[in-house]
């Protein structure tokens, strides 16, 4: 049986001790020092401790009564000591009741000590480098009487040089006489715990003397040395608990408590444990430069090219490879990741992430309930409550808590049940230099803009008040170049983040000048705007410019009276539209621009943007973009977005991103503005289509079949995640697909009406349920393979329907293997449910009735196929057909009601599927099917 580490405190004020199992310490005061790693492993396995203080004082002396003592503990003799605590010792100056006698008393009978010639032992005396080392040798088996010759110190200090016991501890000359510190001792212990021991063979005479190996100290405290490679952890194997590994051995091993093991997947670990797997030390083998972390850049047949290494490496031979903790991933461009390789620089471990489900963002704001982040130049939030679980890591893979996220963080991360974020970030600072089309250079050093990580690189001149994304930096930071600014590198040491400050920012907005206003148009000189920031008032600076704009306007337009038009412009000091600084966004065919209106012929800054016109784009809420599917446009908190704009329309107004978002803007055009160096969105319009846009999906269950109002027709739906709700149709088409007892997925239009309607991919073929575990769910298509699971979500809508009409509200208990279904999925998660119930009843008299029934799989040759033949037809015969694909297998005879087959029967073959079908002779129509498979251990 298993057992966990427990770790044992001796209340007693002693400075060594000996310890059950126990975790490595960690000593303020060992940090850095040269025995600082053998310090610990030999306090892991509890044979010294610090100082009540905490400290370890590696520096200081030791007794010759607190060294052998750790040469009893070192024999796993500890018991004994404690058992010969009252006995009298040899020795005259060690009497009964000294903290160390019994541990003395056992390094006597094992020869470990011998004292002094005048009878003493000299326990408060500091112990000699050479004393220390027979001390060692004898426990090793190293008697005088192994030596020919002994000479003190000489033959004990060489033979212990000989074994390798002084590794680390250079002794100059004269030095074994003098006192040991405890951290060298502790050494000289670390380097002895895997010495093979030489142990006595034969008696009198016959005694010979030879090294056996496998016997060692740390085999007497019931360790053997082990170094597999970490192959799973708690994330990877559910089975494991979160201090638990497995090795490639096969091995589990249980490390101490609060052992990140997330830092050792994949790399091979030398670990001391115990017979039931219990680790009392480990430390990484794998040599560092046999770790590396990098993108995936391409994928070479066999190979891997990695991104910041820019070099092609082997996969070696049954190489592992984690894609999200998952050995079924797959492994793609743009994945990043640890990857390990052997000796021959092949690829044997690979521990990839794939970032597609949580973009990487730039963090503004975090708590331990949440982080803010920036995606492009637009923030969304993550709200830890929303998963059962939060893992974050470093870039190296080392576990990190939530509070370890700050502001400047840059977090990559995936999502299933649980949330997985990497968090980077790493800072530069200094001057900017210079500002290539690729390259931005701060202090001489240079630095490239992101290629795999699916965001393009931002920037911000004032202090990130406002954020936009750029492509070029050439063009985008020219404000910046001389002054001083903060970069935040990605994964791949790449620039993701410019943040600085410059005096002076483009004054151009957009906005709407408004019609319906005597004002608008006409004299006095003033123009009424709808910009981002509301409804304002300008005069013209110059009176010329007014009346070249409307001139411009009506040709552009043709329009009479006072249009909305969409127009671009900058103030002066006094709040005025600047001199010649207006211009009018002109859409003429399938194409739009701007069209300068000054009175001097128009600014030059209207070739400073690129006006697009167009047709059902997308808009993407993970990357807060609008696109084409080639061009694409960011949306962030600075774009103006405006619904549909035409010329005697007096509802135009500023609309929100969410608005839109995940729209379905197929029957739209719009009109998307951008600045030429990069892809961030200026303003965004409707020219028409903005009634029909549909909003985000919804989810749900039919509850009434829709009925007609005044207002329209009507349809109520239990809706996931917000209950019972009615809502106007918009069409005929939905309607169709708003029957009672459908479970949908609809969207509305920007009125609120349901303008599209869908039933999922089961809405014609009915679902069986296959399996069932807690509140996970597998289904089966009939003739299809069974699904993989997928969760019930929490709230998910779920219905009994009888007869086509809702019968009862039920739950995941509620359902049973073989239920009829048809369900909604929302994220890989059932979000709505509804089980089928047919309440059967005789056929109409003379209505014929032909099923086929047979179990979903023949595990054996007594299932049967029944065909059931109800009212047949006069003068026609039935027959039962059997197909493996197109390939006819089985025709019976004619067909009674309730003939029966088996496999056998049908001479089928085991582990494939068939089709059963019956056929009316007369004109070979297909009465009915059934699609079944037989198991695989059936005969072949």
């Amino acid at each position: 049986m298993v057992r966990k580490l427990a770790v044992v405190v001796l209340a007693v004020a002693m400075v060594m001790s000996c310890m059950g199992l126990a975790s490595a310490a960690k000593f303020p005061d060992t940090a850095g020092h040269k025995q600082e790693a053998a310090i610990e492993r030999i306090a892991s396995l509890g044979l010294v401790k610090g100082y009540p203080d905490g400290t370890f004082k590696p520096d200081a002396p030791i007794t010759r009564a607190e060294f052998a003592k750790v040469m009893v503990c070192a024999l796993g003799l500890e018991t004994a000591a404690e058992m010969m605590a009252t006995t009298p010792t040899v020795f005259a100056d060690v009497p009964v009741g000294y903290w160390a006698t019994g541990y003395i008393n056992v390094a006597a009978s094992q020869g470990i000590v011998n004292g002094y010639p005048d009878g003493t032992f000299k326990p408060d005396a500091q112990v000699t480098y050479a004393e220390a080392l027979k001390m060692i040798l004898c426990a090793l088996g190293y008697r005088p009487e192994v030596f020919r010759t002994v000479v003190w110190p000489v033959t004990w200090v060489a033979k212990a040089m000989e074994l390798g016991l002084t590794s680390g501890v250079p002794l100059a000359t004269g030095a074994a006489a003098l006192p040991a510190n405890r951290g060298d001792v502790a050494r000289l212990v670390d380097n002895a715990l895997t010495v093979d021991k030489l142990v006595q063979k034969g008696y009198g005479d016959e005694v010979t003397y030879e090294v056996k190996e496998g016997e060692t100290l740390l085999k007497d405290l019931g360790y053997h040395k082990v170094t597999p490679r970490i192959v799973d952890i708690y994330l990877t194997d559910a089975d494991l608990a979160e201090n638990e590994v497995k090795g490639s051995d096969g091995e589990t091993y249980i490390l101490p408590e609060g052992t990140d093991v997330v830092a050792l997947l994949g790399l091979e670990v030398k670990m001391w444990a115990d017979d039931d797997g219990n680790v009392s030390h480990y430390e990484v083998a794998t040599a560092a430069d046999k770790v590396l972390y990098d993108s995936v850049a391409s994928l070479p047949t066999g190979k891997v090219k990695l991104l910041v290494k820019d070099k092609e490496y082997s996969w070696g031979t049954d190489a592992a490879k984690l894609v999200n903790f998952d050995d079924s991933g797959t492994v793609a461009v743009g994945q990043y990741g640890r990857f390990v390789l052997d000796d021959k620089g092949k690829v044997v471990f690979a521990v990839l992430f794939d970032f597609s489900t949580v973009k990487a963002g730039l963090v503004t704001e975090a708590t331990s309930a949440k982080v803010k982040y920036r995606v492009n130049s637009s923030t969304k939030e993550l709200k830890y409550a929303n998963y059962d679980g939060v893992y974050a890591f470093s870039p190296q893979l080392a576990s990190l808590k939530v509070e370890d996220i700050t502001a400047d963080s840059l977090i990559y991360g995936w999502a299933d049940d649980n949330l997985y974020l990497i968090v980077g970030g790493q800072k530069k600072e200094g001057e900017l230099t210079a500002a290539s089309s690729s390259k931005v250079t701060v202090d001489g050093t240079g630095y490239g803009l992101p290629k795999l990580s699916g965001v393009s690189a931002t920037y911000s001149e004032d202090n990130d008040e406002t954020v936009s994304a750029f492509t070029n930096p050439a063009d985008a930071l020219a404000n910046l170049l001389g002054e001083d600014v903060v970069l935040i590198l990605d994964l791949d040491g790449r620039v993701r983040h410019v943040r600085g400050e410059v005096t002076a920012v483009s004054g151009i907005q957009f906005g709407v000048a408004l019609s319906g206003t005597a004002a608008t148009f006409d004299y006095p000189a003033r123009i009424k705007v709808l910009t981002k920031s509301g409804t304002a008032t300008y005069a013209f600076e110059d009176k010329g410019d007014f009346t070249q704009l409307a001139t411009v306007v009506d040709a552009v337009y043709g329009w009479t009276g006072d249009p909305n038009i969409v127009v671009a412009f900058k103030l002066n000091a006094d709040g005025e539209i600047a001199d010649d600084q207006i211009a009018v966004v002109k859409i003429e065919g399938q194409s739009a621009s701007l069209e300068p209106a000054g009175s001097e012929g128009g600014p030059g800054w209207v070739t400073d943007y690129d006006v697009d016109l167009w047709d059902g784009p997308e808009a993407d809420k993970d990357d807060d973009s609008i696109s084409t599917g080639t061009d694409v446009a960011y949306v962030s908190s600075s774009t103006l977005l405006f619904n549909q704009i035409t010329e005697d329309d007096k509802d135009v107004k500023v609309i929100a991103w969410s608005d839109i978002e995940d729209k379905n803007l197929s029957p739209a055009t719009l009109v998307v503005v951008r600045e030429t160096d990069n892809l961030d969105a200026v303003a965004v319009w409707f020219v028409d289509g903005y009634s029909s846009v549909v909003t985000e999906a919804l989810y749900g269950v039919v509850l009434d079949a829709p009925w007609r109002t005044a207002a329209g027709w009507k349809a109520k739906i239990d809706v996931f995640g917000e209950g019972e709700k009615e809502y106007l149709i918009a069409n005929d088409t939905a309607r169709g697909n708003l029957a009672e007892g459908y479970a949908v997925t609809f969207g509305l239009d920007a009125a609120g009406k349901i303008n599209s309607a869908t039933r999922p991919n089961t809405a014609t073929v009915t679902s069986a349920v296959y399996a069932i575990s807690g509140n996970y769910l597998k289904f089966q298509v009939e003739g299809q393979p069974p699904t993989s699971w997928y969760r019930v979500a929490d709230g998910a809508v779920m219905y009994q329907v009888e007869d086509d009409a809702i019968d009862v509200a039920i739950g995941v208990g509620d359902l049973e293997v073989d239920d009829s279904v048809k369900y909604v999925l929302k994220d890989n998660k059932v979000v709505a449910l509804v089980r089928e119930v047919v309440t059967e009843g005789a056929p109409a008299p003379g209505q014929l009735s032909v099923t086929i029934s047979a179990p979903s799989v023949f595990d054996d040759n007594t299932d049967k196929l029944v065909v059931g033949i109800t009212n047949p037809e006069q003068n026609q015969t039935y027959r039962l057909f059997v197909l493996e694909g197109t390939t006819l297998v089985h025709v019976s005879g004619a067909l009674q009601d309730g003939a029966a087959f088996t496999a056998s029967d049908m001479e089928l073959s085991g582990g494939k599927q068939y089709k059963a079908e019956v056929r009316r002779d007369s004109d070979g129509a297909v009465l009915a099917t059934k699609t079944f498979y037989t198991a695989s251990g059936y005969p072949q």
